[in-house]
Formats: structure tokens, C-alpha cells, sequence
């Protein structure tokens, strides 16, 4: 035996009669990893010494110690309380422990007066060390909650200008949201005070930006190690501050994306003078340093010139793009598209790459115009996710993520009543929720890849039942402006390739045919796709290849606005 009784700091001032006669109600335990000593709610009669090996100590399922130490101590609360184990005691490896019976023993030691006063010292003596360790760590956490109360009280007082909302802990802040959005409405009521307004703004933006990065991100990690059955109420904390950040973050994106648009140089390549006009207002406002160049020749002595930052081209340019990609690798390049997706998609296919895509109308200058700005916004900032980008500035966008098939059922009564309360007509929420059925059944069925990224349940019929583990649930947001509706889906696998997308395109608008693998449970993938478009007045598809995709459908609100609708898709690759 590896230890024995007198070795035990329990035993050592028990007389040597008495513990001959206790080896008799002593045994050897070998215990496989994993197996368990005690189990949480059940009656313990023993004592355990731990000899050799690690015990993992946990309540409720959750690791709270380990014991690792020759000599530990095991079972003697239940054993003194006479009631249940509190917690499970299971190895974490192979483990030997001394097992010493309690009803023996006590009758042992009753038998000797000197033994029994011997072991209720040693209870009373644990019983103090177990209250001062308690005690001790009453005292660390104590001191953890005091170090959290003075965090909160900086992260107030650093947000004294800024416009966020976290609940009833930061009511300030949310009146001060309130007059940030005022002054906003100011701006562009009073010309007068343009310049000091816009300081304003930049210094509040800045820390708006501070506080998010060096006082909220650091504060949520500091938090998300911590035990709620340790400290109540911290999961309720948690989800306050993640829900500060994802307000701020939108904001702090766009002025970063605004600020980063003054250092770039965007080309654009196109020969009728009018669009060129068109391009200069939209961008004319945002500090791009945009130029012009109406031939072949000029684009290419431009470039040769000048470190442009992003070319835009119309289709006459496309075929010379492709020697550019190679001499040019920086330089981002957006196909401007003014004909419907039937009449160019072939064209795209043919090419050596498929650069961005927008549309515009030529028709309508302010559909343009504001395409232009946000496209430009998107390329410049290197932010290419979020459909607050195609909403008014402050639009409050909401979330929801997907458990699964099911789910996503009642995500979309959800996301159909927030519009319904929003005043939206039936026929355009009923658009939309087409759209976004289409969108989940990708999201849920499509996407998810495991680590070889082999796909997981495209196989499946669509109607089986699919659980999506955490890492793999698609992320829903939704909006409204009053003029436009916006729902998006981004999953985190980014598994749509830009040659996938359009061949599905072609699919759709060229043939009968639909890219269904030959599947007769389902319409395929293709006729999916073709679904949204035609239910949607523009389709946003912004992909990080092997990291996320996002799709992002709008609407116009009035749908007199859009008596006959064009499909209109936008493509952005964000590597």
C-alpha cells in the first residue's frame, strides 16, 4: 500500500492500538478514468484517501476542482452531515484511493474513548478549514465583484456623450442616443452649423470607437470565463454588454467607413457622358478622389499614372480587365451592370475572374446614386457585411439566430409580425417571408460543412428535423427605414463560390433546368435562388470564401414604387 493510516494526517494522533484495529475496515479502490467515487444526491458511508491518480470535483455536471494531492480528503462532508453528496467525484485518470468504512469506523473508536474524541476533533478541525476556505473565497469574489463594480463605474462615465442603450443599467446613455440622433436631424436642417456639427460628431464617433474597443471588448472578456453558479447574475451582464456591442458596432463601422473614403482613388471606366456626371454627384460629397476615363487607352495610362484604389467599369471594359487583374492585384474592380441578369451573366462566365457586381438603372439617378456611395463605402472601409449599409443612418436593426429547421418557422412569424406592427402591407411581407424561407432552407440544410468541409445535411430531405450545434447557426437580421424593408441570413461557412452563384443564375434565367443534383425532394438550388430574386427589388450577396456568407434581400415599403420589378443582384467577395 502506497500510504498508510499513520501516514494520514486524519490518523496521526490516533494511539497504534487503535489503528491496527482500524486496518481491518480498510480497502484499496482502483478506479478507470472517468468512473466515479460519489454521485451528486446520493448517501456516502466512507471515507477516501486519494493515493495516487486525479479526482475531478463537480456539481451539477460542471468542473469546480480537481484533487490530485496523496493524502486528499474525500467523502467526510456527507459522512459528518449524514444527507446526500453535494457534488460528484469522478477520475480523470487511472487513480487508486484508500477506502475506510464509517459505520466501522465509529464503532472502532466508540469502543475507545481517546478514539472517539480523536475523530470528532479531526471532524470539528475540518469542519473550520472548510469555513475559512469558504471564507477565502467569499472574499476573492467579493473583491472580483468590487473590481467589476468600479469597471462599470469607468464604462459609465466614459460614456457620457455616447448613444447606447444597455438596459437599466445605462439609462443615460440612452437618452444621450436620443440627443445624438437629434443633433443628426439638426445637421441637416441647419447649413449654418454644417462644420461644428460634423466636429461634433467625429469626436463622439472617436469614442464611440474607444469605448467599444478598449473598455467593452476587454470588459467581455474579462467577464466570460466567470461561473454563474458562482456569481449570480452574470449571464444577465453578459448579455447586456453583447447586446451594447452590437449597437455600437454598426455605427462605429460607418464612420470608419466614411473616414477611410477621404484617402481613396477610385477610376471609373465609362464612355457616355451622362453616367460620368452621375458618378461625380454621388461621389463628388464622400472626399473619394474620383476620375474618368472614357476609353481603353485612357483607363490603362490612368492606371499606369496613379495607385488607384477601385476601378468600377462598365461592360465595353470587361475583357480588358482581365490583363489588369494580373498587373494590378490590389486594385478592386466592380462591374457595373446596366442590363437585366439574363443579358450578362453568360458574359461574366466567359471571363478569366468574376469581379464585384452592382446594377444601376439609368432610368433612375437616385437608385444610382445611392448604389455608387454604398458600393464605394463597402470597397473603401474593407467592411462588406451589414444591411444597415443599404438602410437610413441610425436604422435600428434587429437579430435572431437559427437552432434549426424547425426554428426557423417560428423566426419567421417573428420577423412577419415585426413588420406587420411596423405598418408593412401583407403583399410585401409576404414577399419577404417567401424570400426568407428560401433563405433559412440554405441556411439550415446547404451550408453547414464539417471540418473537411464536406457538406452535413444537404443530403436530407427537406423535411427531416435538423439541430444545428452553436457554431453552425445562421445569424438573421431585419429592418426598416419607412421606405425600404431588409432581411438578411449569414451562416458562418462561406461556402458559396462566385462561378457557383452565377452558373446557378444562368440556370435560371437561360433553361428549364434546375442545379438539383438530380434530388426529386427538392426544387433545387437553383430555382431557390431564382425565387429570391424574383420576390426581392435588389439581392445583396456579400461572401468571405470559407468564413460567412451574407445575403441581404430588400424591399421598396410602397410597392407602387415598383409596379413592374427588374431582378437586381449585387455581388461583393470581401477577400
Amino acid at each position: 500500500m502506497a500510504l498508510e493510516l499513520k501516514d494520514l494526517d486524519f490518523f496521526r494522533n490516533f494511539p497504534e492500538f487503535l489503528l491496527g484495529k482500524l486496518e481491518s475496515c480498510v480497502e484499496t479502490l482502483k478506479l478507470a478514468p472517468g468512473e466515479n467515487l460519489l454521485e451528486q444526491g446520493k448517501r456516502n458511508h466512507h471515507l477516501y484517501f486519494l493515493v495516487s491518480g486525479e479526482l475531478d470535483v463537480k456539481v451539477d455536471g460542471g468542473l469546480v476542482a480537481k484533487l490530485h494531492e496523496p493524502g486528499d480528503l474525500i467523502g467526510e462532508m456527507s459522512l459528518i452531515s449524514q444527507k446526500s453528496s453535494s457534488a460528484s467525484i469522478q477520475a480523470s485518470q487511472s487513480t487508486q484511493v484508500l477506502k475506510i468504512d464509517g459505520p466501522s469506523l465509529h464503532k472502532i473508536c466508540s469502543e475507545n474513548n481517546t478514539g472517539d474524541w480523536n475523530v470528532y476533533k479531526i471532524y470539528s478541525d475540518i469542519l473550520v478549514q472548510k469555513l475559512e476556505a469558504t471564507n477565502q473565497k467569499a472574499k476573492k469574489i467579493e473583491g472580483f465583484v468590487s473590481e467589476l463594480e468600479m469597471a462599470q463605474e469607468k464604462l459609465k462615465a466614459a460614456n457620457a456623450s455616447l448613444e447606447i442603450k444597455v438596459e437599466d443599467r445605462t439609462q443615460k446613455i440612452a437618452r444621450q442616443l436620443q440627443e445624438l440622433k437629434q443633433k443628426n436631424t439638426e445637421l441637416v436642417a441647419s447649413h449654418n452649423k454644417i462644420k461644428d456639427l460634423y466636429q461634433s460628431r467625429d469626436l463622439t464617433f472617436t469614442a464611440l470607437g474607444e469605448l467599444l474597443e478598449k473598455n467593452l471588448r476587454p470588459l467581455m472578456e474579462k467577464i466570460n470565463p466567470l461561473d454563474p453558479n458562482i456569481l449570480p447574475g452574470i449571464d444577465s451582464v453578459k448579455r447586456n454588454l453583447k447586446r451594447s456591442m452590437n449597437r455600437i458596432e454598426p455605427l462605429t463601422t460607418s464612420f470608419l467607413a466614411e473616414k477611410s473614403m477621404n484617402s481613396k482613388k477610385v477610376l471609373f471606366a465609362e464612355s457616355v457622358k451622362k453616367q460620368q456626371t452621375i458618378a461625380r454627384m454621388a461621389l463628388g460629397g464622400t472626399g473619394i478622389q474620383l476620375e474618368v476615363a472614357a476609353s481603353r487607352e485612357e483607363v490603362e495610362e490612368k492606371l499606369s499614372q496613379k495607385d488607384f484604389n477601385i476601378l468600377l467599369f462598365t461592360e465595353e471594359f470587361l475583357d480588358l480587365t482581365e490583363n489588369l487583374i494580373n498587373k494590378y492585384p490590389d486594385l478592386k474592380m466592380v462591374f457595373v451592370a446596366s442590363k437585366d441578369i439574363p443579358q450578362y451573366v453568360s458574359t461574366l462566365l466567359k471571363h478569366k475572374f468574376i469581379p464585384n457586381v452592382i446594377f444601376r438603372d439609368e432610368d433612375d439617378k437616385q437608385f444610382t446614386i445611392k448604389n455608387f456611395v454604398t458600393t464605394i463605402s463597402k470597397l473603401a472601409s474593407g467592411n462588406y457585411f451589414g444591411l444597415e449599409k443599404y438602410m437610413a443612418w441610425g436604422v435600428d436593426s434587429k437579430e435572431l439566430e437559427v437552432e434549426g429547421s424547425e426554428h426557423r418557422f417560428e423566426v419567421i412569424e417573428k420577423i412577419d409580425d415585426y413588420f406587420n406592427q411596423s405598418g408593412i402591407r401583407s403583399s410585401n411581407r409576404g414577399r419577404l417571408t417567401t424570400v426568407l424561407e428560401e433563405l433559412l432552407m440554405n441556411a439550415v440544410y446547404d451550408a453547414p460543412k464539417d471540418k473537411e468541409g464536406k457538406p452535413l445535411y444537404n443530403h436530407k430531405d427537406r423535411t427531416e428535423t435538423v439541430v444545428l450545434n452553436e457554431a453552425h447557426r445562421p445569424l438573421v437580421r431585419f429592418a426598416t427605414d419607412g421606405v425600404l424593408l431588409a432581411v438578411s441570413v449569414e451562416d458562418p461557412f462561406g461556402g458559396l463560390e462566385a462561378t457557383t452563384l452565377f452558373k446557378y443564375l444562368e440556370k435560371c434565367y437561360t433553361s428549364k433546368e434546375s442545379l438539383n443534383d438530380n434530388r426529386a425532394d427538392k426544387a433545387g438550388g437553383g430555382r431557390g435562388l431564382h425565387q429570391i430574386i424574383e420576390n426581392s427589388d435588389l439581392v445583396v450577396f456579400n461572401i468571405d470564401f470559407g468564413k460567412r456568407t451574407e445575403v441581404i434581400a430588400l424591399f421598396n415599403a410602397d410597392p407602387k414604387l415598383a409596379p413592374v420589378r427588374n431582378p437586381v443582384l449585387h455581388f461583393f467577395k470581401a477577400s
